[in-house]
């Protein structure tokens, strides 16, 4: 696909409004018409989820006693691959546990949990559990999205322009993510806030309890969605919270209070969690069990999506437009390459004093690329900076770049973090 427009966020929303258009949340959002029993569990076959791609990866039942629940149902948890599931670790399996996972012909599938890992610091509310086999092919893994999700989340809804905190909740276009609870009810709510606390691991090759990312959820404002919202209650901790990409359940997080848990596709938590699953296989190897599987977190495949931040940042900062920029105008009549192009514009400074600063850039960008990206100071939000200042990167799908200001820096010569230069005549030579 040369030009993908599709993003995560916007397909989501479409696909589940897609979903739901003629059910019932009264009759149409249970996963299974019998749950009364594990020897009775039945697919609700009108569930408006039930043919969804990766819905047979939750966890439908478990004989864990806990809360005086006999019953089992209090406990979430997927399969985030064919040997292993997740869960909360404040809401967790014991070895010798029992889940089970019902096929779509309803086949109840059993597997015992062998051996376990919890997040071991702080600020990671997950644990793994390593399964006695591996599960059918008639039990699907449930795909995460890519450590980098970050870069296909829209740059404008980063609060500010300036954090990692991407922010949903009162945004032109909403965005719908689906979950289910103890009882299995496949209900929807607004994504609100994906805080990613930083788009690198800030330790890739040990836990770290630093930028652990976190999810808000709440009820939509759409008139049809907000008929499937429920409020989660204590007993839900685990339940997954999932994203619909066309016809395919994507996991995104798990639910450890009433509409918040970790979020899974950052850089951090997504390699944390790979690292439970490796530990925990080696743990139960060096114990005497079978060897490891060598099994990882599985990708949904975006490569035909539209990447809205196509640099791989190492700044716990994104830059829509730089936040200094007091007024921008933008003519989208556009111009073609092949005639000249000619800018012209005079202005004056009046009664200024020393600390005041003035500048003036024109911006020649591709108009078929979103206008993100820019920077401020003396690289002109075109020229891209020292790679520990996002909002000193370039201008995406910039031509041409042309400033002047009242200071002089603009013509600096400068040399890059990377040891890259910049031609312009030395501070010494500034007026």
């Amino acid at each position: 696909m040369s030009n993908p427009v599709q993003l995560p966020q916007e397909t989501t929303t479409s696909s589940i409004l897609s979903a739901i258009d003629g059910k019932s949340p009264f009759t149409d959002r249970a996963l299974f018409s019998d749950y009364t029993a594990v020897g009775s569990l039945t697919r609700n076959t009108a569930s408006w989820a039930y043919n969804f791609d990766g819905i047979t990866g939750i966890v439908a039942w478990n004989d864990r006693v806990r809360g005086g629940t006999p019953s089992g149902t209090r406990l979430g948890g997927a399969a985030i691959t064919k040997r292993h599931i997740i869960y909360s670790k404040h809401a967790g399996y014991q070895v010798n546990n029992t889940v089970y996972f019902v096929t779509k012909d309803n086949t109840l599938i059993t597997r015992k949990i062998v051996a376990t890992k919890d997040f071991p610091l702080t600020n990671g509310d997950y644990g793994i559990g390593l399964l006695e086999s591996d599960l059918p092919v008639t039990i699907d893994v449930i795909k995460v999205l890519p450590k980098e999700t970050y870069r296909y989340f829209n740059s404008e809804y980063f609060l500010n322009f300036d954090t990692t905190r991407w922010i949903g909740s009162g945004q032109t276009n909403e965005v719908l993510v689906l979950h289910t609870n103890q009882s299995e009810l496949a209900s929807i709510k607004a994504l609100s806030v994906v805080d990613f606390q930083s788009f690198t691991d800030p330790d890739p090759n040990n836990y770290t309890s630093t930028d652990c990312a976190t999810f808000n959820v709440n009820t939509s404002t759409d008139s049809t969605a907000k008929l499937w919202n429920y409020n989660n209650v204590p007993g839900d901790s685990g339940s997954p919270l999932l994203m619909l990409q066309n016809n395919e359940v994507i996991l995104i997080g798990l639910f450890h209070f009433v509409g918040a848990g970790p979020f899974i596709s950052s850089p951090r938590n997504y390699n944390d969690i790979n690292r439970l699953i490796t530990d925990v296989d080696a743990n139960y190897a060096a114990a005497g069990g079978f060897a490891a599987s060598g099994y990882t977190l599985t990708d949904y495949n975006l490569e035909n999506y539209y990447i809205y931040n196509s640099v791989s940042y190492t700044s716990p900062a994104l830059s829509a437009l730089p936040l200094s920029a007091t007024s921008l105008a933008v003519f989208e009549d556009g111009v073609s390459p092949s005639y000249d192009i000619t800018w012209s514009f005079n202005y004056e400074v009046k009664n200024w004093n020393a600390g005041d600063e003035l500048g003036f850039t024109m911006f020649l960008q591709n108009a078929t690329v979103p206008l993100t990206g820019g920077g401020v100071g003396d690289d002109l939000g075109y020229s891209g900076g020292a790679s520990g200042n996002i909002r000193s990167r370039g201008l995406s799908g910039g031509v041409l770049g042309v400033g002047f200001d009242t200071h002089g820096v603009y013509g600096l010569e400068k040399t890059y973090e990377d040891t890259t230069t910049r031609t312009g005549i030395p501070l010494s030579g500034r007026n």
